[in-house]
């Protein structure tokens, strides 16, 4: 449109020819009827700020591409959507979107509207097999963001590395701030212990069969 090309073209530059970063960019600078009236009418500003705001930025290409997908995140409407966009990286990377939607949908996730936002967003795919999907970058933003939580893995929100899984479930920890673990059903001997009864946290716990 009118006005709109130097500013495509210098986000294009910005991310390299990624592709990924060229999709998540792009989504989250698409007028959506959902947008404010003042969003929807000053679009060009909005593309104005975050062309400012992504030439503030030093670094390499990689490091580049990866402040295009945190800013994407960070842009997202609400702080729902954030954490659903975690819970689905952490967790339940290649399940049936209709599987993740029915175990999520409750008044704090609204899944079924934070999926079809997330794919929006090029945040989440949709398998041909219906199963939801993440780039492996956004993967590895959604891990360095919950790492980012605490140096204490009994304080993080998220756990989805087994070998880090273990030790909290046979000690006890992390009851109060841990929503999602991941254990491997094939190793039983790793985590069922007595203590793991005595765990009292709202978590959604994937058993990898």
């Amino acid at each position: 449109m009118e006005d709109f090309e130097e500013l495509a073209v210098g986000l294009a530059q910005y991310c390299g020819g990624n592709p990924l970063a060229l999709k998540v960019l792009g989504s989250s600078l698409t007028v959506r009827a959902q947008d404010d009236q003042w969003t929807q009418n000053n679009m060009i500003e909005v593309w104005r700020s975050r062309m400012n705001s992504l030439n503030s930025l030093k670094g390499d290409l990689d490091h580049k591409i990866q402040c295009v997908l945190r800013k994407s995140f960070e842009s997202l409407p609400s702080h729902s959507l954030k954490e659903l966009f975690l819970h689905i990286a952490s967790l339940f990377i290649r399940e049936a979107r209709y599987e993740v939607e029915e175990v999520l949908e409750n008044d704090n996730w609204h899944a079924t509207y934070g999926v079809a936002t997330l794919i929006n967003r090029c945040l989440v795919t949709e398998s041909r097999y219906g199963s939801l999907e993440m780039h492996k970058l956004l993967q590895d933003m959604a891990s360095q963001i919950v790492s980012e939580e605490s140096k204490d893995l009994a304080k993080l929100s998220r756990v989805w590395h087994k070998d880090e899984a273990y030790p909290l479930l046979r000690k006890g920890d992390g009851s109060e701030r841990i929503e999602g673990l991941l254990v491997d059903m094939q190793e039983p001997e790793q985590w069922m212990t007595s203590e793991v009864s005595q765990i009292s946290i709202l978590v959604h716990l994937k058993l990898v069969l």
